[in-house]
């Protein structure tokens, strides 16, 4: 099995964003449904299906294959992903239902056989499962999940067995050949906790996992397996000792302690995910999951130092983004901010794309007078997000610094149009352009984002009712320069003395 992922179990500062995906399905939906597409075509609910299961949003993608069917009930795709949702679902009556009808249109396709048998097993239909299992077998001997299922399949039937469960003259006879070849149930149970696990079934999984520690003295493999499925119900401290109960038999498991110290990270006793986490590394020195993890926690405890020197190790070789962005965070709120712009350039070479560390860069070259270098981040990161506000405010910064104040003024713009409030950003726009006897109609409408964005500005209260009064409105402008000084009232005795 596989290291249980939890990379990021420890909170700390704001951790580096995934890439942006090359698509958003909710986006994806809404243009097929504005664009009207062609209500009369199957593909287009088959399309729309596709997408909200990617959201996993089974249910719409119900109604939309249910329609698609209503159109063409030939549609063998519609009916694999209508029987797939409901399997989702754990429906697994309506689910074995519609991967009999997928059957029926085509006899060959070993998924719908091996999910057919799938839903059979929840049903308590072991030996009806077995069936499909060995027909998909015959289809493709290497398929994995119809080997798993088949292993499932033999240990319910074994079970019913034993238990003196009848189902049928030849379904009883077909079982007991299997009780004799197979008495250790073991295998069939790690086959299918794995198999639970994979497709989010997490009750099933802790079950089979706690009946796998009761099949015998457990190994290994047992308490590893009963830790992964404690681990999935966020059962933080059973996974725990289940992995301790591991390392105790093989201490020399980099994967024991190092889930050990994830499932005690989340349990916040903090010392002893920090002894796990370092008995990890003396086993196995290179695991990057586990000096990744320490390396959070270092820095979560304000052991800066340490946590630099993980970070550092681990930006020395590949994947080295996400440690390099943590570097260069460590560096930044330090104020190096050559070195951190050092690592947010590696962590940007590391991620093609990756805004977060973009923005970081551009800010610490702002930080060091490279205006240019921080545009062309800034711009790159725009590109890719045209609406990322960060980006947007940063040019404006750079557009104020140059005295662009018509540049600043539309990045602005087109930051309200995003709903965004930048009421310290009006201002100085508005104080440049006050500077240079600008309209005093952009002035006011740059005041007055200022005060309706932070009603308690009281510098942009005052300067709005100078514009107006300047602009023949006296009553409006007096109505100003009284919430001006309600709000800081040394502001009468500057103008009044």
């Amino acid at each position: 099995m596989a290291r249980f992922n939890l990379q990021r179990s420890v909170e700390a500062p704001p951790a580096p964003a995934p890439p942006p995906a090359p698509a958003d399905p909710r986006t994806a939906i809404e243009q097929l449904r504005q664009s009207g597409g062609d209500a009369s075509k199957p593909e287009t609910y088959l399309t729309i299906a596709k997408l909200q299961m990617e959201l996993q949003s089974f249910e719409e993608a119900i109604e939309s294959l249910t329609r698609c069917l209503e159109i063409d009930a030939s549609n063998w795709t519609a009916r694999l992903n209508l029987a797939k949702c409901y399997e989702k679902l754990n429906r697994w009556q309506s689910a074995a239902a519609e991967f009999r009808a997928s059957l029926e249109l085509d006899a060959d396709r070993t998924e719908a056989q091996v999910g057919l048998g799938i839903c059979l097993l929840h049903l308590n239909k072991p030996a009806e499962a077995m069936r499909h299992f060995e027909i998909a077998l015959e289809r493709n001997p290497k398929d994995q999940a119809a080997q798993t299922g088949r292993h499932a399949a033999e240990m319910l039937l074994a079970r019913l067995q034993q238990s003196g469960k009848r189902f049928g003259k030849i379904r009883a006879e077909a079982a007991a050949p299997l009780v004799e070849e197979a008495p250790d149930m073991r295998p069939s149970l790690l086959a299918l906790i794995e198999k639970t696990l994979e497709t989010g079934d997490l009750e099933g999984a802790s079950r089979y996992s706690e009946e796998l520690l009761r099949a015998g003295t457990p190994d290994y493999a047992a308490w590893m397996s009963a830790g992964f499925a404690r681990h999935a119900v966020e059962d933080y401290s059973g996974a725990r000792e289940a992995y301790r109960q591991a390392a105790a038999l093989r201490p020399g498991s980099a994967d024991a302690w190092l889930n050990a110290g994830i499932a005690c990270q989340q349990m916040g006793d903090m010392r002893a995910a920090r002894e796990a986490l370092e008995s990890a590394l003396q086993v196995e020195p290179g695991c990057r999951q586990a000096a990744w993890n320490l390396a959070l926690l270092q820095e979560q405890a304000g052991d800066l130092r340490e946590a630099e020197r993980l970070y550092e190790s681990l930006a020395a070789s590949e994947p080295a983004a996400e440690p390099a962005f943590r570097l260069g965070l460590l560096r930044m709120e330090r104020g190096e901010f050559a070195a951190a712009a050092a690592a947010f350039e590696a962590a940007v070479a590391g991620r093609a794309g990756w805004p977060e560390a973009s923005l970081h860069l551009a800010v610490t070259n702002w930080k060091l007078g490279r205006s240019d270098a921080a545009r062309a981040s800034f711009e790159g990161v725009l590109e890719s997000e045209p609406e990322n506000v960060e980006a947007l405010f940063g040019l404006a910064v750079l557009a104020l610094d140059g005295e662009d104040a018509a540049r600043a003024m539309e990045l602005l713009r087109r930051m309200i149009e995003l709903g965004e409030k930048q009421p310290a950003l009006a201002f100085n726009i508005a104080m440049l352009l006050e500077k240079r006897s600008a309209p005093a109609g952009d002035l006011a409408w740059l005041y007055g984002h200022a005060v309706e964005a932070d009603p308690e500005f009281a510098d942009a209260w005052l300067n709005l009712g100078n514009v107006l009064d300047a602009l023949g409105e006296r009553g409006r402008a007096v109505a100003c320069w009284r919430k001006a000084m309600e709000q800081k009232p040394e502001l009468a005795r500057g103008y009044f003395g």
